[in-house]
């Protein structure tokens, strides 16, 4: 949830290239543009960007309780319709599992894929106030569990939570965005209602987990690729794209379940600088596991075609002109390369 749009500028912009539009690093749009609305982050609703030094979020625990007199509609998945009693918040922090999923719990540090909405307890104008939600946006949102760029209440909720839980939780302020009504700040002094989807939880440092395979194809650049392992590009020698098209190469057969090009994919990239085997762009280390159509993803990296999850592709392509991407030209010219595990599939 944290927008930092700039650290894999180039990567975002090769991907776009590749017909991948895809917010890297828990990048909340809101509404189909690129600004959030609302998001559990440490700032305000009207504030896209995080605070400069994210002051920790403090440890709290949520209260566990059966019901809270707030009625819940609709199945996992599905975007959910909150009916909200006219009394007064209660000042605790509480969380009632609605269903309870049968995979793993949440675990601080790791990448959950989830859906959720978020409401304000009371009304706005004499309506439910929807600030956010994923659901409308057909793409799970990609947050870091326990990060310090999260409200407490949100970690208190999310962390311990089981793979395929549906729960719904409510902040009080002090626990969101500040008891103190803000001017600017849209959330201040406001209880926040989440209902909040589990679709999978990603250790930081997942890669694709398979059968090492050698690439059939010609023009790609040198990987060391080892199942289990970040991938490293050591050389570029040879390596060219396509014309103007992506070239993509196997390194890796997963042995889970088959790729569908109707689904989104969860995925980990590393990228080099045009022309070079420098990094430029690295999701092990800048934000972990992201999440993309699978028909997408498919476009740029076709070895992956037929392939399961698990499996590892090389890609090479060229990079977008400045006017296609509004972006300042790289220097020196040349083809880029990328790595591409996918790690799971919602």
């Amino acid at each position: 949830m944290t927008p930092q749009r700039r650290q894999l500028a180039v990567l975002v912009a090769v991907l776009v290239a590749a017909v991948i539009v895809v917010a890297l690093v828990l990048v909340l749009p809101g509404d189909g543009d690129s600004s959030p609305k609302a998001s559990p982050t440490t700032t305000s609703a009207t504030s896209a960007q995080p605070t400069p030094t994210p002051t920790p979020s403090p440890t709290v625990k949520a209260e566990l309780v059966s019901s809270m007199d707030v009625k819940v509609s609709g199945d996992f998945g599905k975007k959910p319709k909150l009916t909200v009693p006219d009394d007064d918040p209660s000042k605790k922090l509480l969380l009632q599992i609605v269903s309870e999923g049968d995979g793993p719990a949440v675990v601080a540090g790791q990448t959950t894929v989830l859906d959720y909405l978020g409401q304000t307890w009371k009304p706005k104008k004499g309506k439910a106030n929807v600030f956010d939600n994923s659901f409308d946006r057909k793409t799970p949102s990609v947050f870091v569990a326990g990060s310090p760029d999260l409200i407490a209440g949100w970690n208190a909720a999310v962390v311990g939570l089981k793979v395929g839980s549906r729960a719904l939780v409510s902040i009080p302020p002090k626990f969101g965005y500040g008891a103190k009504k803000e001017e600017g700040k849209e959330l201040s002094g406001e209880t926040l209602l989440f209902v909040i989807d589990i679709h999978a939880a990603y250790a930081p440092d997942a890669t694709a987990d398979g059968a090492e395979v050698a690439p059939t194809v010609e023009g790609l650049p040198e990987v060391e690729s080892k199942s289990g392992q970040k991938p490293k590009i050591t050389s570029i020698e040879g390596a060219s794209a396509d014309g103007d098209k992506p070239r993509s190469g196997l390194l890796i057969e997963g042995t889970g379940e088959k790729i569908d090009p109707a689904r989104k994919l969860v995925f980990q990239v590393v990228e080099t600088k045009p022309g070079s085997t420098e990094i430029s762009g690295d999701t092990w280390t800048q934000g972990g596991p992201q999440v993309v159509d699978a028909s997408q993803i498919l476009q740029m990296a076709k070895a992956l075609i037929g392939q399961r999850v698990g499996s590892r592709a090389v890609v090479v392509v060229m990079p977008p002109s400045q006017e296609a991407t509004g972006t300042t030209p790289t220097s020196p010219s040349g083809p880029v390369s990328l790595v591409v595990d996918i790690i799971g599939q919602v």
